[in-house]
């Protein structure tokens, strides 16, 4: 495989993608390497032309999803996501990707409608997060709030908790609500230094 080692995007897209495989399963593992390997450019190349070859709804997604990351393409992207929300409107994939980019193009109330109709039809965290995002953003933190607290009432994880404090002290200034989630977590899991230093920034702002 022939990783391109340049930062400037816009010459990724312009240069031809040398490619040392000949299989369709050697031409999957070769775009996700390039993925893994912050090569966004060259992997949506890859999944662009799988797609191009086999019209399977998989390629299409997963280089609509690379497009959303370069920023790249996004009329192109919109209108497919029209088509594929069309044929199925339960596709999981297909609503976080059209959340993801309204999101981008701050379209906070039609993300919004998005996100509930994802909480509608799933229940997975990384679903729920996505979910939450939207909501944080169209001004609706108190939905936002009751996700996360899903989420973590089930996986006790750092970085949500983290986020229920960050919401209740910065746009409710319920700092002792946020001090008292975050202590309990330490006394449930432990701490370390993230969760340490909101604390004390919570516990000033207090005083």
């Amino acid at each position: 495989m022939h990783y391109i080692l340049n930062t400037n995007q816009d010459d990724l897209f312009s240069k031809p993608m040398n490619l040392d495989v000949t299989t369709e399963d050697d031409k999957i593992m070769q775009g996700l390497w390039y993925e893994e390997n912050g090569d966004l450019a060259n992997s949506y190349k890859v999944f662009n032309q799988l797609y191009k070859d086999t019209k399977a709804e998989a390629y299409q997604i997963k280089k609509i999803h690379l497009s959303l990351l370069l920023n790249k393409d996004l009329d192109i992207s919109s209108k497919e996501l029209d088509v594929l929300y069309a044929k199925n409107p339960n596709n999981k994939d297909v609503l976080k990707l059209i959340l993801t980019l309204h999101l981008m193009q701050n379209k906070f109330d039609l993300a919004n409608q998005e996100a509930h109709k994802l909480t509608q039809i799933s229940n997975d965290y990384t679903d729920l997060e996505v979910a939450s995002d939207a909501y944080l953003y169209s001004n609706e933190p108190n939905k936002a709030i009751d996700l996360l607290e899903k989420i973590y009432n089930e996986t006790g994880r750092d970085d949500i908790v983290l986020r229920i404090a960050t919401i209740l002290s910065d746009m409710y200034g319920e700092h002792k609500q946020a001090e008292d989630i975050l202590k309990s977590h330490i006394q449930k899991f432990g701490s370390n230094h993230v969760i340490e230093e909101k604390l004390h920034s919570i516990e000033n702002l207090k005083k």
